[in-house]
């Protein structure tokens, strides 16, 4: 919407880069003090995206909607792509490059793969369903446009029908 700003365009990119980046990072230290000290950072720069992700919910809703309250697909795919980065650290802690509770190399593997699948998957699935929406809601109004108005494709290029007040309001040509 409107209310949210036009910086987050480049600052939410930029924000999830660095958390990937020093997830990368992370894993590339061999000193388990300074890996987990990147980890953490990371951990951080995250947290702080997932507060720009709340608050674009607010804004975009102008207040209506929270974190916990609201119905709208934007909300909705903001939540879902929290809820879907927050196994990525946990699976890291459990993971060698963690605190080693996992230490099958394929398990790990798997894992990621798993994780990746379900975020990356959830996500598209869910952001087509709300273009298909979008489209399909796009389609019944140009279909009721046509069949309600004098119809623009015969001609009638200077006649646009009022829906409100039911009536046509010529335009100038």
């Amino acid at each position: 919407g409107d209310a949210v700003p036009d910086y987050r365009l480049w600052m939410m990119p930029l924000l999830s880069f660095s958390v990937l980046t020093l997830g990368v990072v992370a894993v590339s230290i061999s000193d388990q003090y300074a890996r987990t000290a990147v980890f953490c950072l990371g951990s951080c720069v995250a947290m702080v995206m997932f507060y720009y992700n709340r608050k674009q919910i607010l804004e975009f809703s102008y207040g209506e909607e929270g974190f916990f309250s609201g119905s709208s697909e934007f909300r909705s795919l903001s939540i879902l792509l929290i809820m879907t980065w927050i196994p990525f650290p946990l699976w890291f802690l459990l993971s060698p490059e963690g605190v080693g509770v996992i230490t099958d190399v394929g398990a790990i593997q798997v894992g990621w793969a798993v994780l990746n699948m379900i975020a990356k998957g959830t996500f598209l699935a869910y952001f087509q369903r709300v273009k298909s929406k979008h489209f399909a809601e796009m389609h019944r109004s140009m279909a009721e446009f046509s069949m309600n108005g004098d119809d623009l494709a015969k001609g009638s290029e200077t006649k646009f029908l009022d829906a409100s007040a039911g009536e046509g309001i010529d335009l100038p040509a």
